[in-house]
């Protein structure tokens, strides 16, 4: 595909929250317009595409390959949720899927968990399981929206829950209350612990770039 094929005639930003931009570029065929790609602007660069729009199906043009609509693979990290423990992104977009790394209720920039309280050697003395819910409910939305998904796009959820028995009630209760409209598949492990003192950790994905069909 030559430059030319490229319409930057309308390359206005176009805002989708507060934290970077998104820039139209119509690509063209003999046939017409094909599709439209987005790509993120930092206030710096360029970024690679992240939204594909399809305008036309029917081209005849043999200069493009069936490759030409492959999602490309991008790494999100989010400037508003908490920042990861390790060398990961928050989430990875694959084609129209959006896969989450693991998600705590930590706050950004800070070591604080919601209803946690340590002892001088940092062992966890108790633990508010709903404050904790919330705020990895929280989390996650944040994460899923700034990637450009939403919350009832969200189609897999796998919870990480650190005492069962005791938490499993009123962590169930207010998934309820989360989910009430979005229904995505569920899987609730216990496990004996995770990297920092939380008790819940959400692992999710999502689609993206477009809403999720009901089927009766």
């Amino acid at each position: 595909m030559s430059a030319s094929n490229i319409d930057r005639s309308e390359q206005t930003p176009t805002t989708t929250d507060s934290h970077f931009f998104f820039i139209p570029e119509s690509i063209t065929t003999n046939d017409g317009p094909l599709f439209q790609v987005t790509r993120r602007w930092t206030g710096k660069r360029l970024q690679r595409p992240v939204r594909f729009k399809k305008l036309n199906t029917k081209t005849t043009d043999s200069s493009l390959s069936p490759s030409v609509f492959v999602m490309p693979d991008s790494k999100i990290v989010s400037q508003t949720a908490p920042e990861p423990v390790g060398l990961y992104p928050h989430a990875r977009r694959v084609g129209n899927l959006l896969f989450l790394s693991g998600i705590g209720p930590r706050k950004k920039g800070t070591s604080e968990i919601p209803g946690v309280e340590l002892d001088p050697e940092g062992n966890v003395i108790r633990h508010d399981i709903e404050s904790q819910c919330r705020s990895v409910f929280d989390n996650v939305k944040t994460v899923v929206e700034g990637a450009g998904s939403s919350w009832g796009q969200i189609v897999d959820v796998t919870v990480f829950l650190t005492h069962m028995k005791q938490d499993f009630a009123i962590y169930n209760r207010i998934y309820a209350e989360y989910f009430a409209d979005n229904q995505p598949c569920r899987t609730t492990v216990e496990i004996k612990s995770l990297p920092t003192p939380i008790a819940i950790e959400l692992k999710c994905i999502a689609t993206i770039g477009q809403e999720p069909v009901e089927h009766a």
